[in-house]
């Protein structure tokens, strides 16, 4: 496995990954080619650690992957090498989104937009407040979000919480009193299918759930939309994995096993 060529793993690999119990080549690292320098930050590494992932890092398409992250730990001796190499693969992109409310503004639009959910009334004051300003006045859109997503933006899971993943993320989006984790496909279909109504791409509005899925109509990962392409998400059952905003093609590069994912849109009924 250690010495084995790139082109050669990566022809193993990929048909291993068609196999939903090989979890950790299907959940691999992976980074577009031409965004490496954005995405990974390689002059954290030591030469050894850098040699070790050029050597068990393969190319597929536009992307390289790196899957066999324990075997990669293991041959490195130095507990800082390991450290740096853990810390660089586990590196995402992420945005801080704001709103800028003019002063003057008409915020009727804003709070039809932000205030969905039946919550116009509690951001009604924060919106009026900045239109107010000399200036304007410019929020974090964190506090213009539910409370479940508000209070989980940019944290990570506690070690004692279950495997919170995308799918109940984006399921308690607007839910006050949290679900329980859905393990079977099955049960998040079912939900979806009862709770939700399927839209455009043309008609997403935050709070919005997008579902990507395989060749096979698998659903392989769900988020929230926010606005301008932006959208909030856990990528990730594990501890390791924060809830941030990203652009969708930085989230799709994520899980982009195939030629192309399917974008399934969805709304909440009665939001």
């Amino acid at each position: 496995m250690r010495n084995m060529a790139p082109a050669v793993r990566g022809r193993i690999y990929d048909v291993l990954r068609e196999y939903r119990v090989n979890r950790f080549i299907r959940n691999g690292i992976r980074w577009r080619i031409e965004r490496q320098g954005k995405r990974l930050d390689w002059t954290a590494l030591s030469p050894k650690a850098f040699k070790v992932v050029s050597n068990l890092s393969y190319q597929n398409g536009d992307f390289m992957e790196l899957t066999d992250i324990a075997v990669a730990c293991s041959l490195l001796s130095e507990t800082e090498d390991r450290l740096s190499l853990l810390r660089t693969l586990t590196r995402i992109t992420a945005l801080m989104g704001r709103l800028h409310v003019p002063h003057g503004a008409d915020i009727r639009d804003l709070l039809d937009y932000w205030g969905r959910g039946r919550r116009s009334k509690s951001i009604r004051a924060l919106l009026t407040s900045l239109a107010a300003k000399p200036g304007g006045g410019t929020v974090d859109i964190s506090h213009l979000f539910p409370p479940f997503a508000r209070s989980r933006l940019f944290t990570y899971p506690e070690p004692d919480e279950p495997p919170w993943d995308c799918h109940w993320t984006s399921l308690n989006f607007w839910n006050d009193r949290l679900d329980d984790p859905m393990e079977s496909p099955e049960n998040i279909t079912r939900l979806v299918r009862e709770l939700y109504e399927p839209i455009r791409k043309t008609e997403r509005r935050f709070g919005d759930m997008i579902v990507l899925t395989d060749q096979t109509n698998q659903a392989i990962h769900a988020a929230i939309y926010v606005a301008d392409d932006v959208f909030f998400t856990k990528n990730g059952r594990g501890l390791t994995s924060p809830w941030v905003l990203m652009r969708l093609r930085d989230v799709v590069d994520l899980y982009l096993t195939s030629r192309s994912l399917g974008e399934n849109y969805y709304r909440l009924k009665g939001t």
